[in-house]
C-alpha cells in the first residue's frame, strides 16, 4: 500500500514536470525571496483546518525552498515528512496545472482531499475545479493506470479495471483496454 502511494505519487510528478519545464516555473511556488506558498503554514492546513500565515522565525528549507510555520511544532512536524504536508502541484493552483498552466494561489482557497493540501488561483476557482475535475478523480485516474499497467496484485498481469473514469469522460479520454493476449 505505502509502495503504491509513492509510485502514484511519483507518476503524478513525472506528468507535471513537463507543465513546469515548458513554462519554466519552479517546482514549488515561491516568491522572489524563496518562501513557498506565500509564506503560509502548510501543516496549520491539516491541524488547526484553516490558513495560518507562518513565520519567519519557523523556517525548514525543502525543494530549494523556504517553508514558513506559525509554531516550532508545525515546522518540525513538516521536516519529518514534508510530502505529507507540502500542497499538491508544488503548491500551485490545482486548477491551472489541470489546465496545463501555473497560476498564482489564494492561500484562503484551499481544500484536502484524500490527505492531500490543493490550493487554487480564489475560491471561485476552487468551487469550479473541485465541481469538474477535482483531485479525487484524478487520483483514481492515476491509480488506474498504475493498476492497469501492474496488475491489481503488483504483478505485470493487465488489471481488470478498463471502465472509463469520471476524470476521463470529462476530458473526453477514450476507455483504457487490457492489452490482448
Amino acid at each position: 500500500m505505502h509502495t503504491t502511494r509513492r509510485l502514484i505519487l511519483a507518476l503524478g510528478m513525472a506528468a507535471a514536470m513537463p507543465l513546469f519545464a515548458a513554462s519554466k516555473a519552479d517546482p514549488i511556488n515561491k516568491d522572489g525571496s524563496g518562501v513557498a506558498i506565500k509564506g503560509y503554514d502548510p501543516v496549520a492546513y491539516f491541524t488547526q483546518s484553516k490558513p495560518v500565515k507562518g513565520s519567519s522565525t519557523f523556517t525548514h528549507h525543502w525543494m530549494n525552498s523556504t517553508w514558513w510555520f506559525a509554531s516550532a511544532e508545525d515546522r518540525d512536524e513538516f521536516a519529518r515528512d514534508p510530502e505529507k504536508y507540502a500542497p499538491q502541484y508544488g503548491g500551485y493552483c490545482a486548477c491551472g496545472v489541470s489546465q496545463g498552466h501555473t497560476a498564482p494561489i489564494d492561500p484562503e482557497a484551499w481544500t484536502i482531499i484524500e490527505g492531500k493540501l490543493y490550493l487554487n488561483y480564489s475560491k471561485g476557482v476552487k468551487k469550479t475545479w473541485s465541481e469538474t475535475s477535482g483531485p479525487v478523480t484524478e487520483t483514481r485516474f492515476l491509480t488506474h493506470r498504475v493498476l492497469l499497467l501492474l496488475g491489481s496484485d503488483g504483478s505485470s498481469a493487465a488489471s481488470p479495471l478498463h471502465q472509463r473514469s469520471r476524470f476521463q469522460r470529462a476530458r473526453g479520454i477514450g476507455a483504457v483496454r487490457t492489452p490482448s493476449k
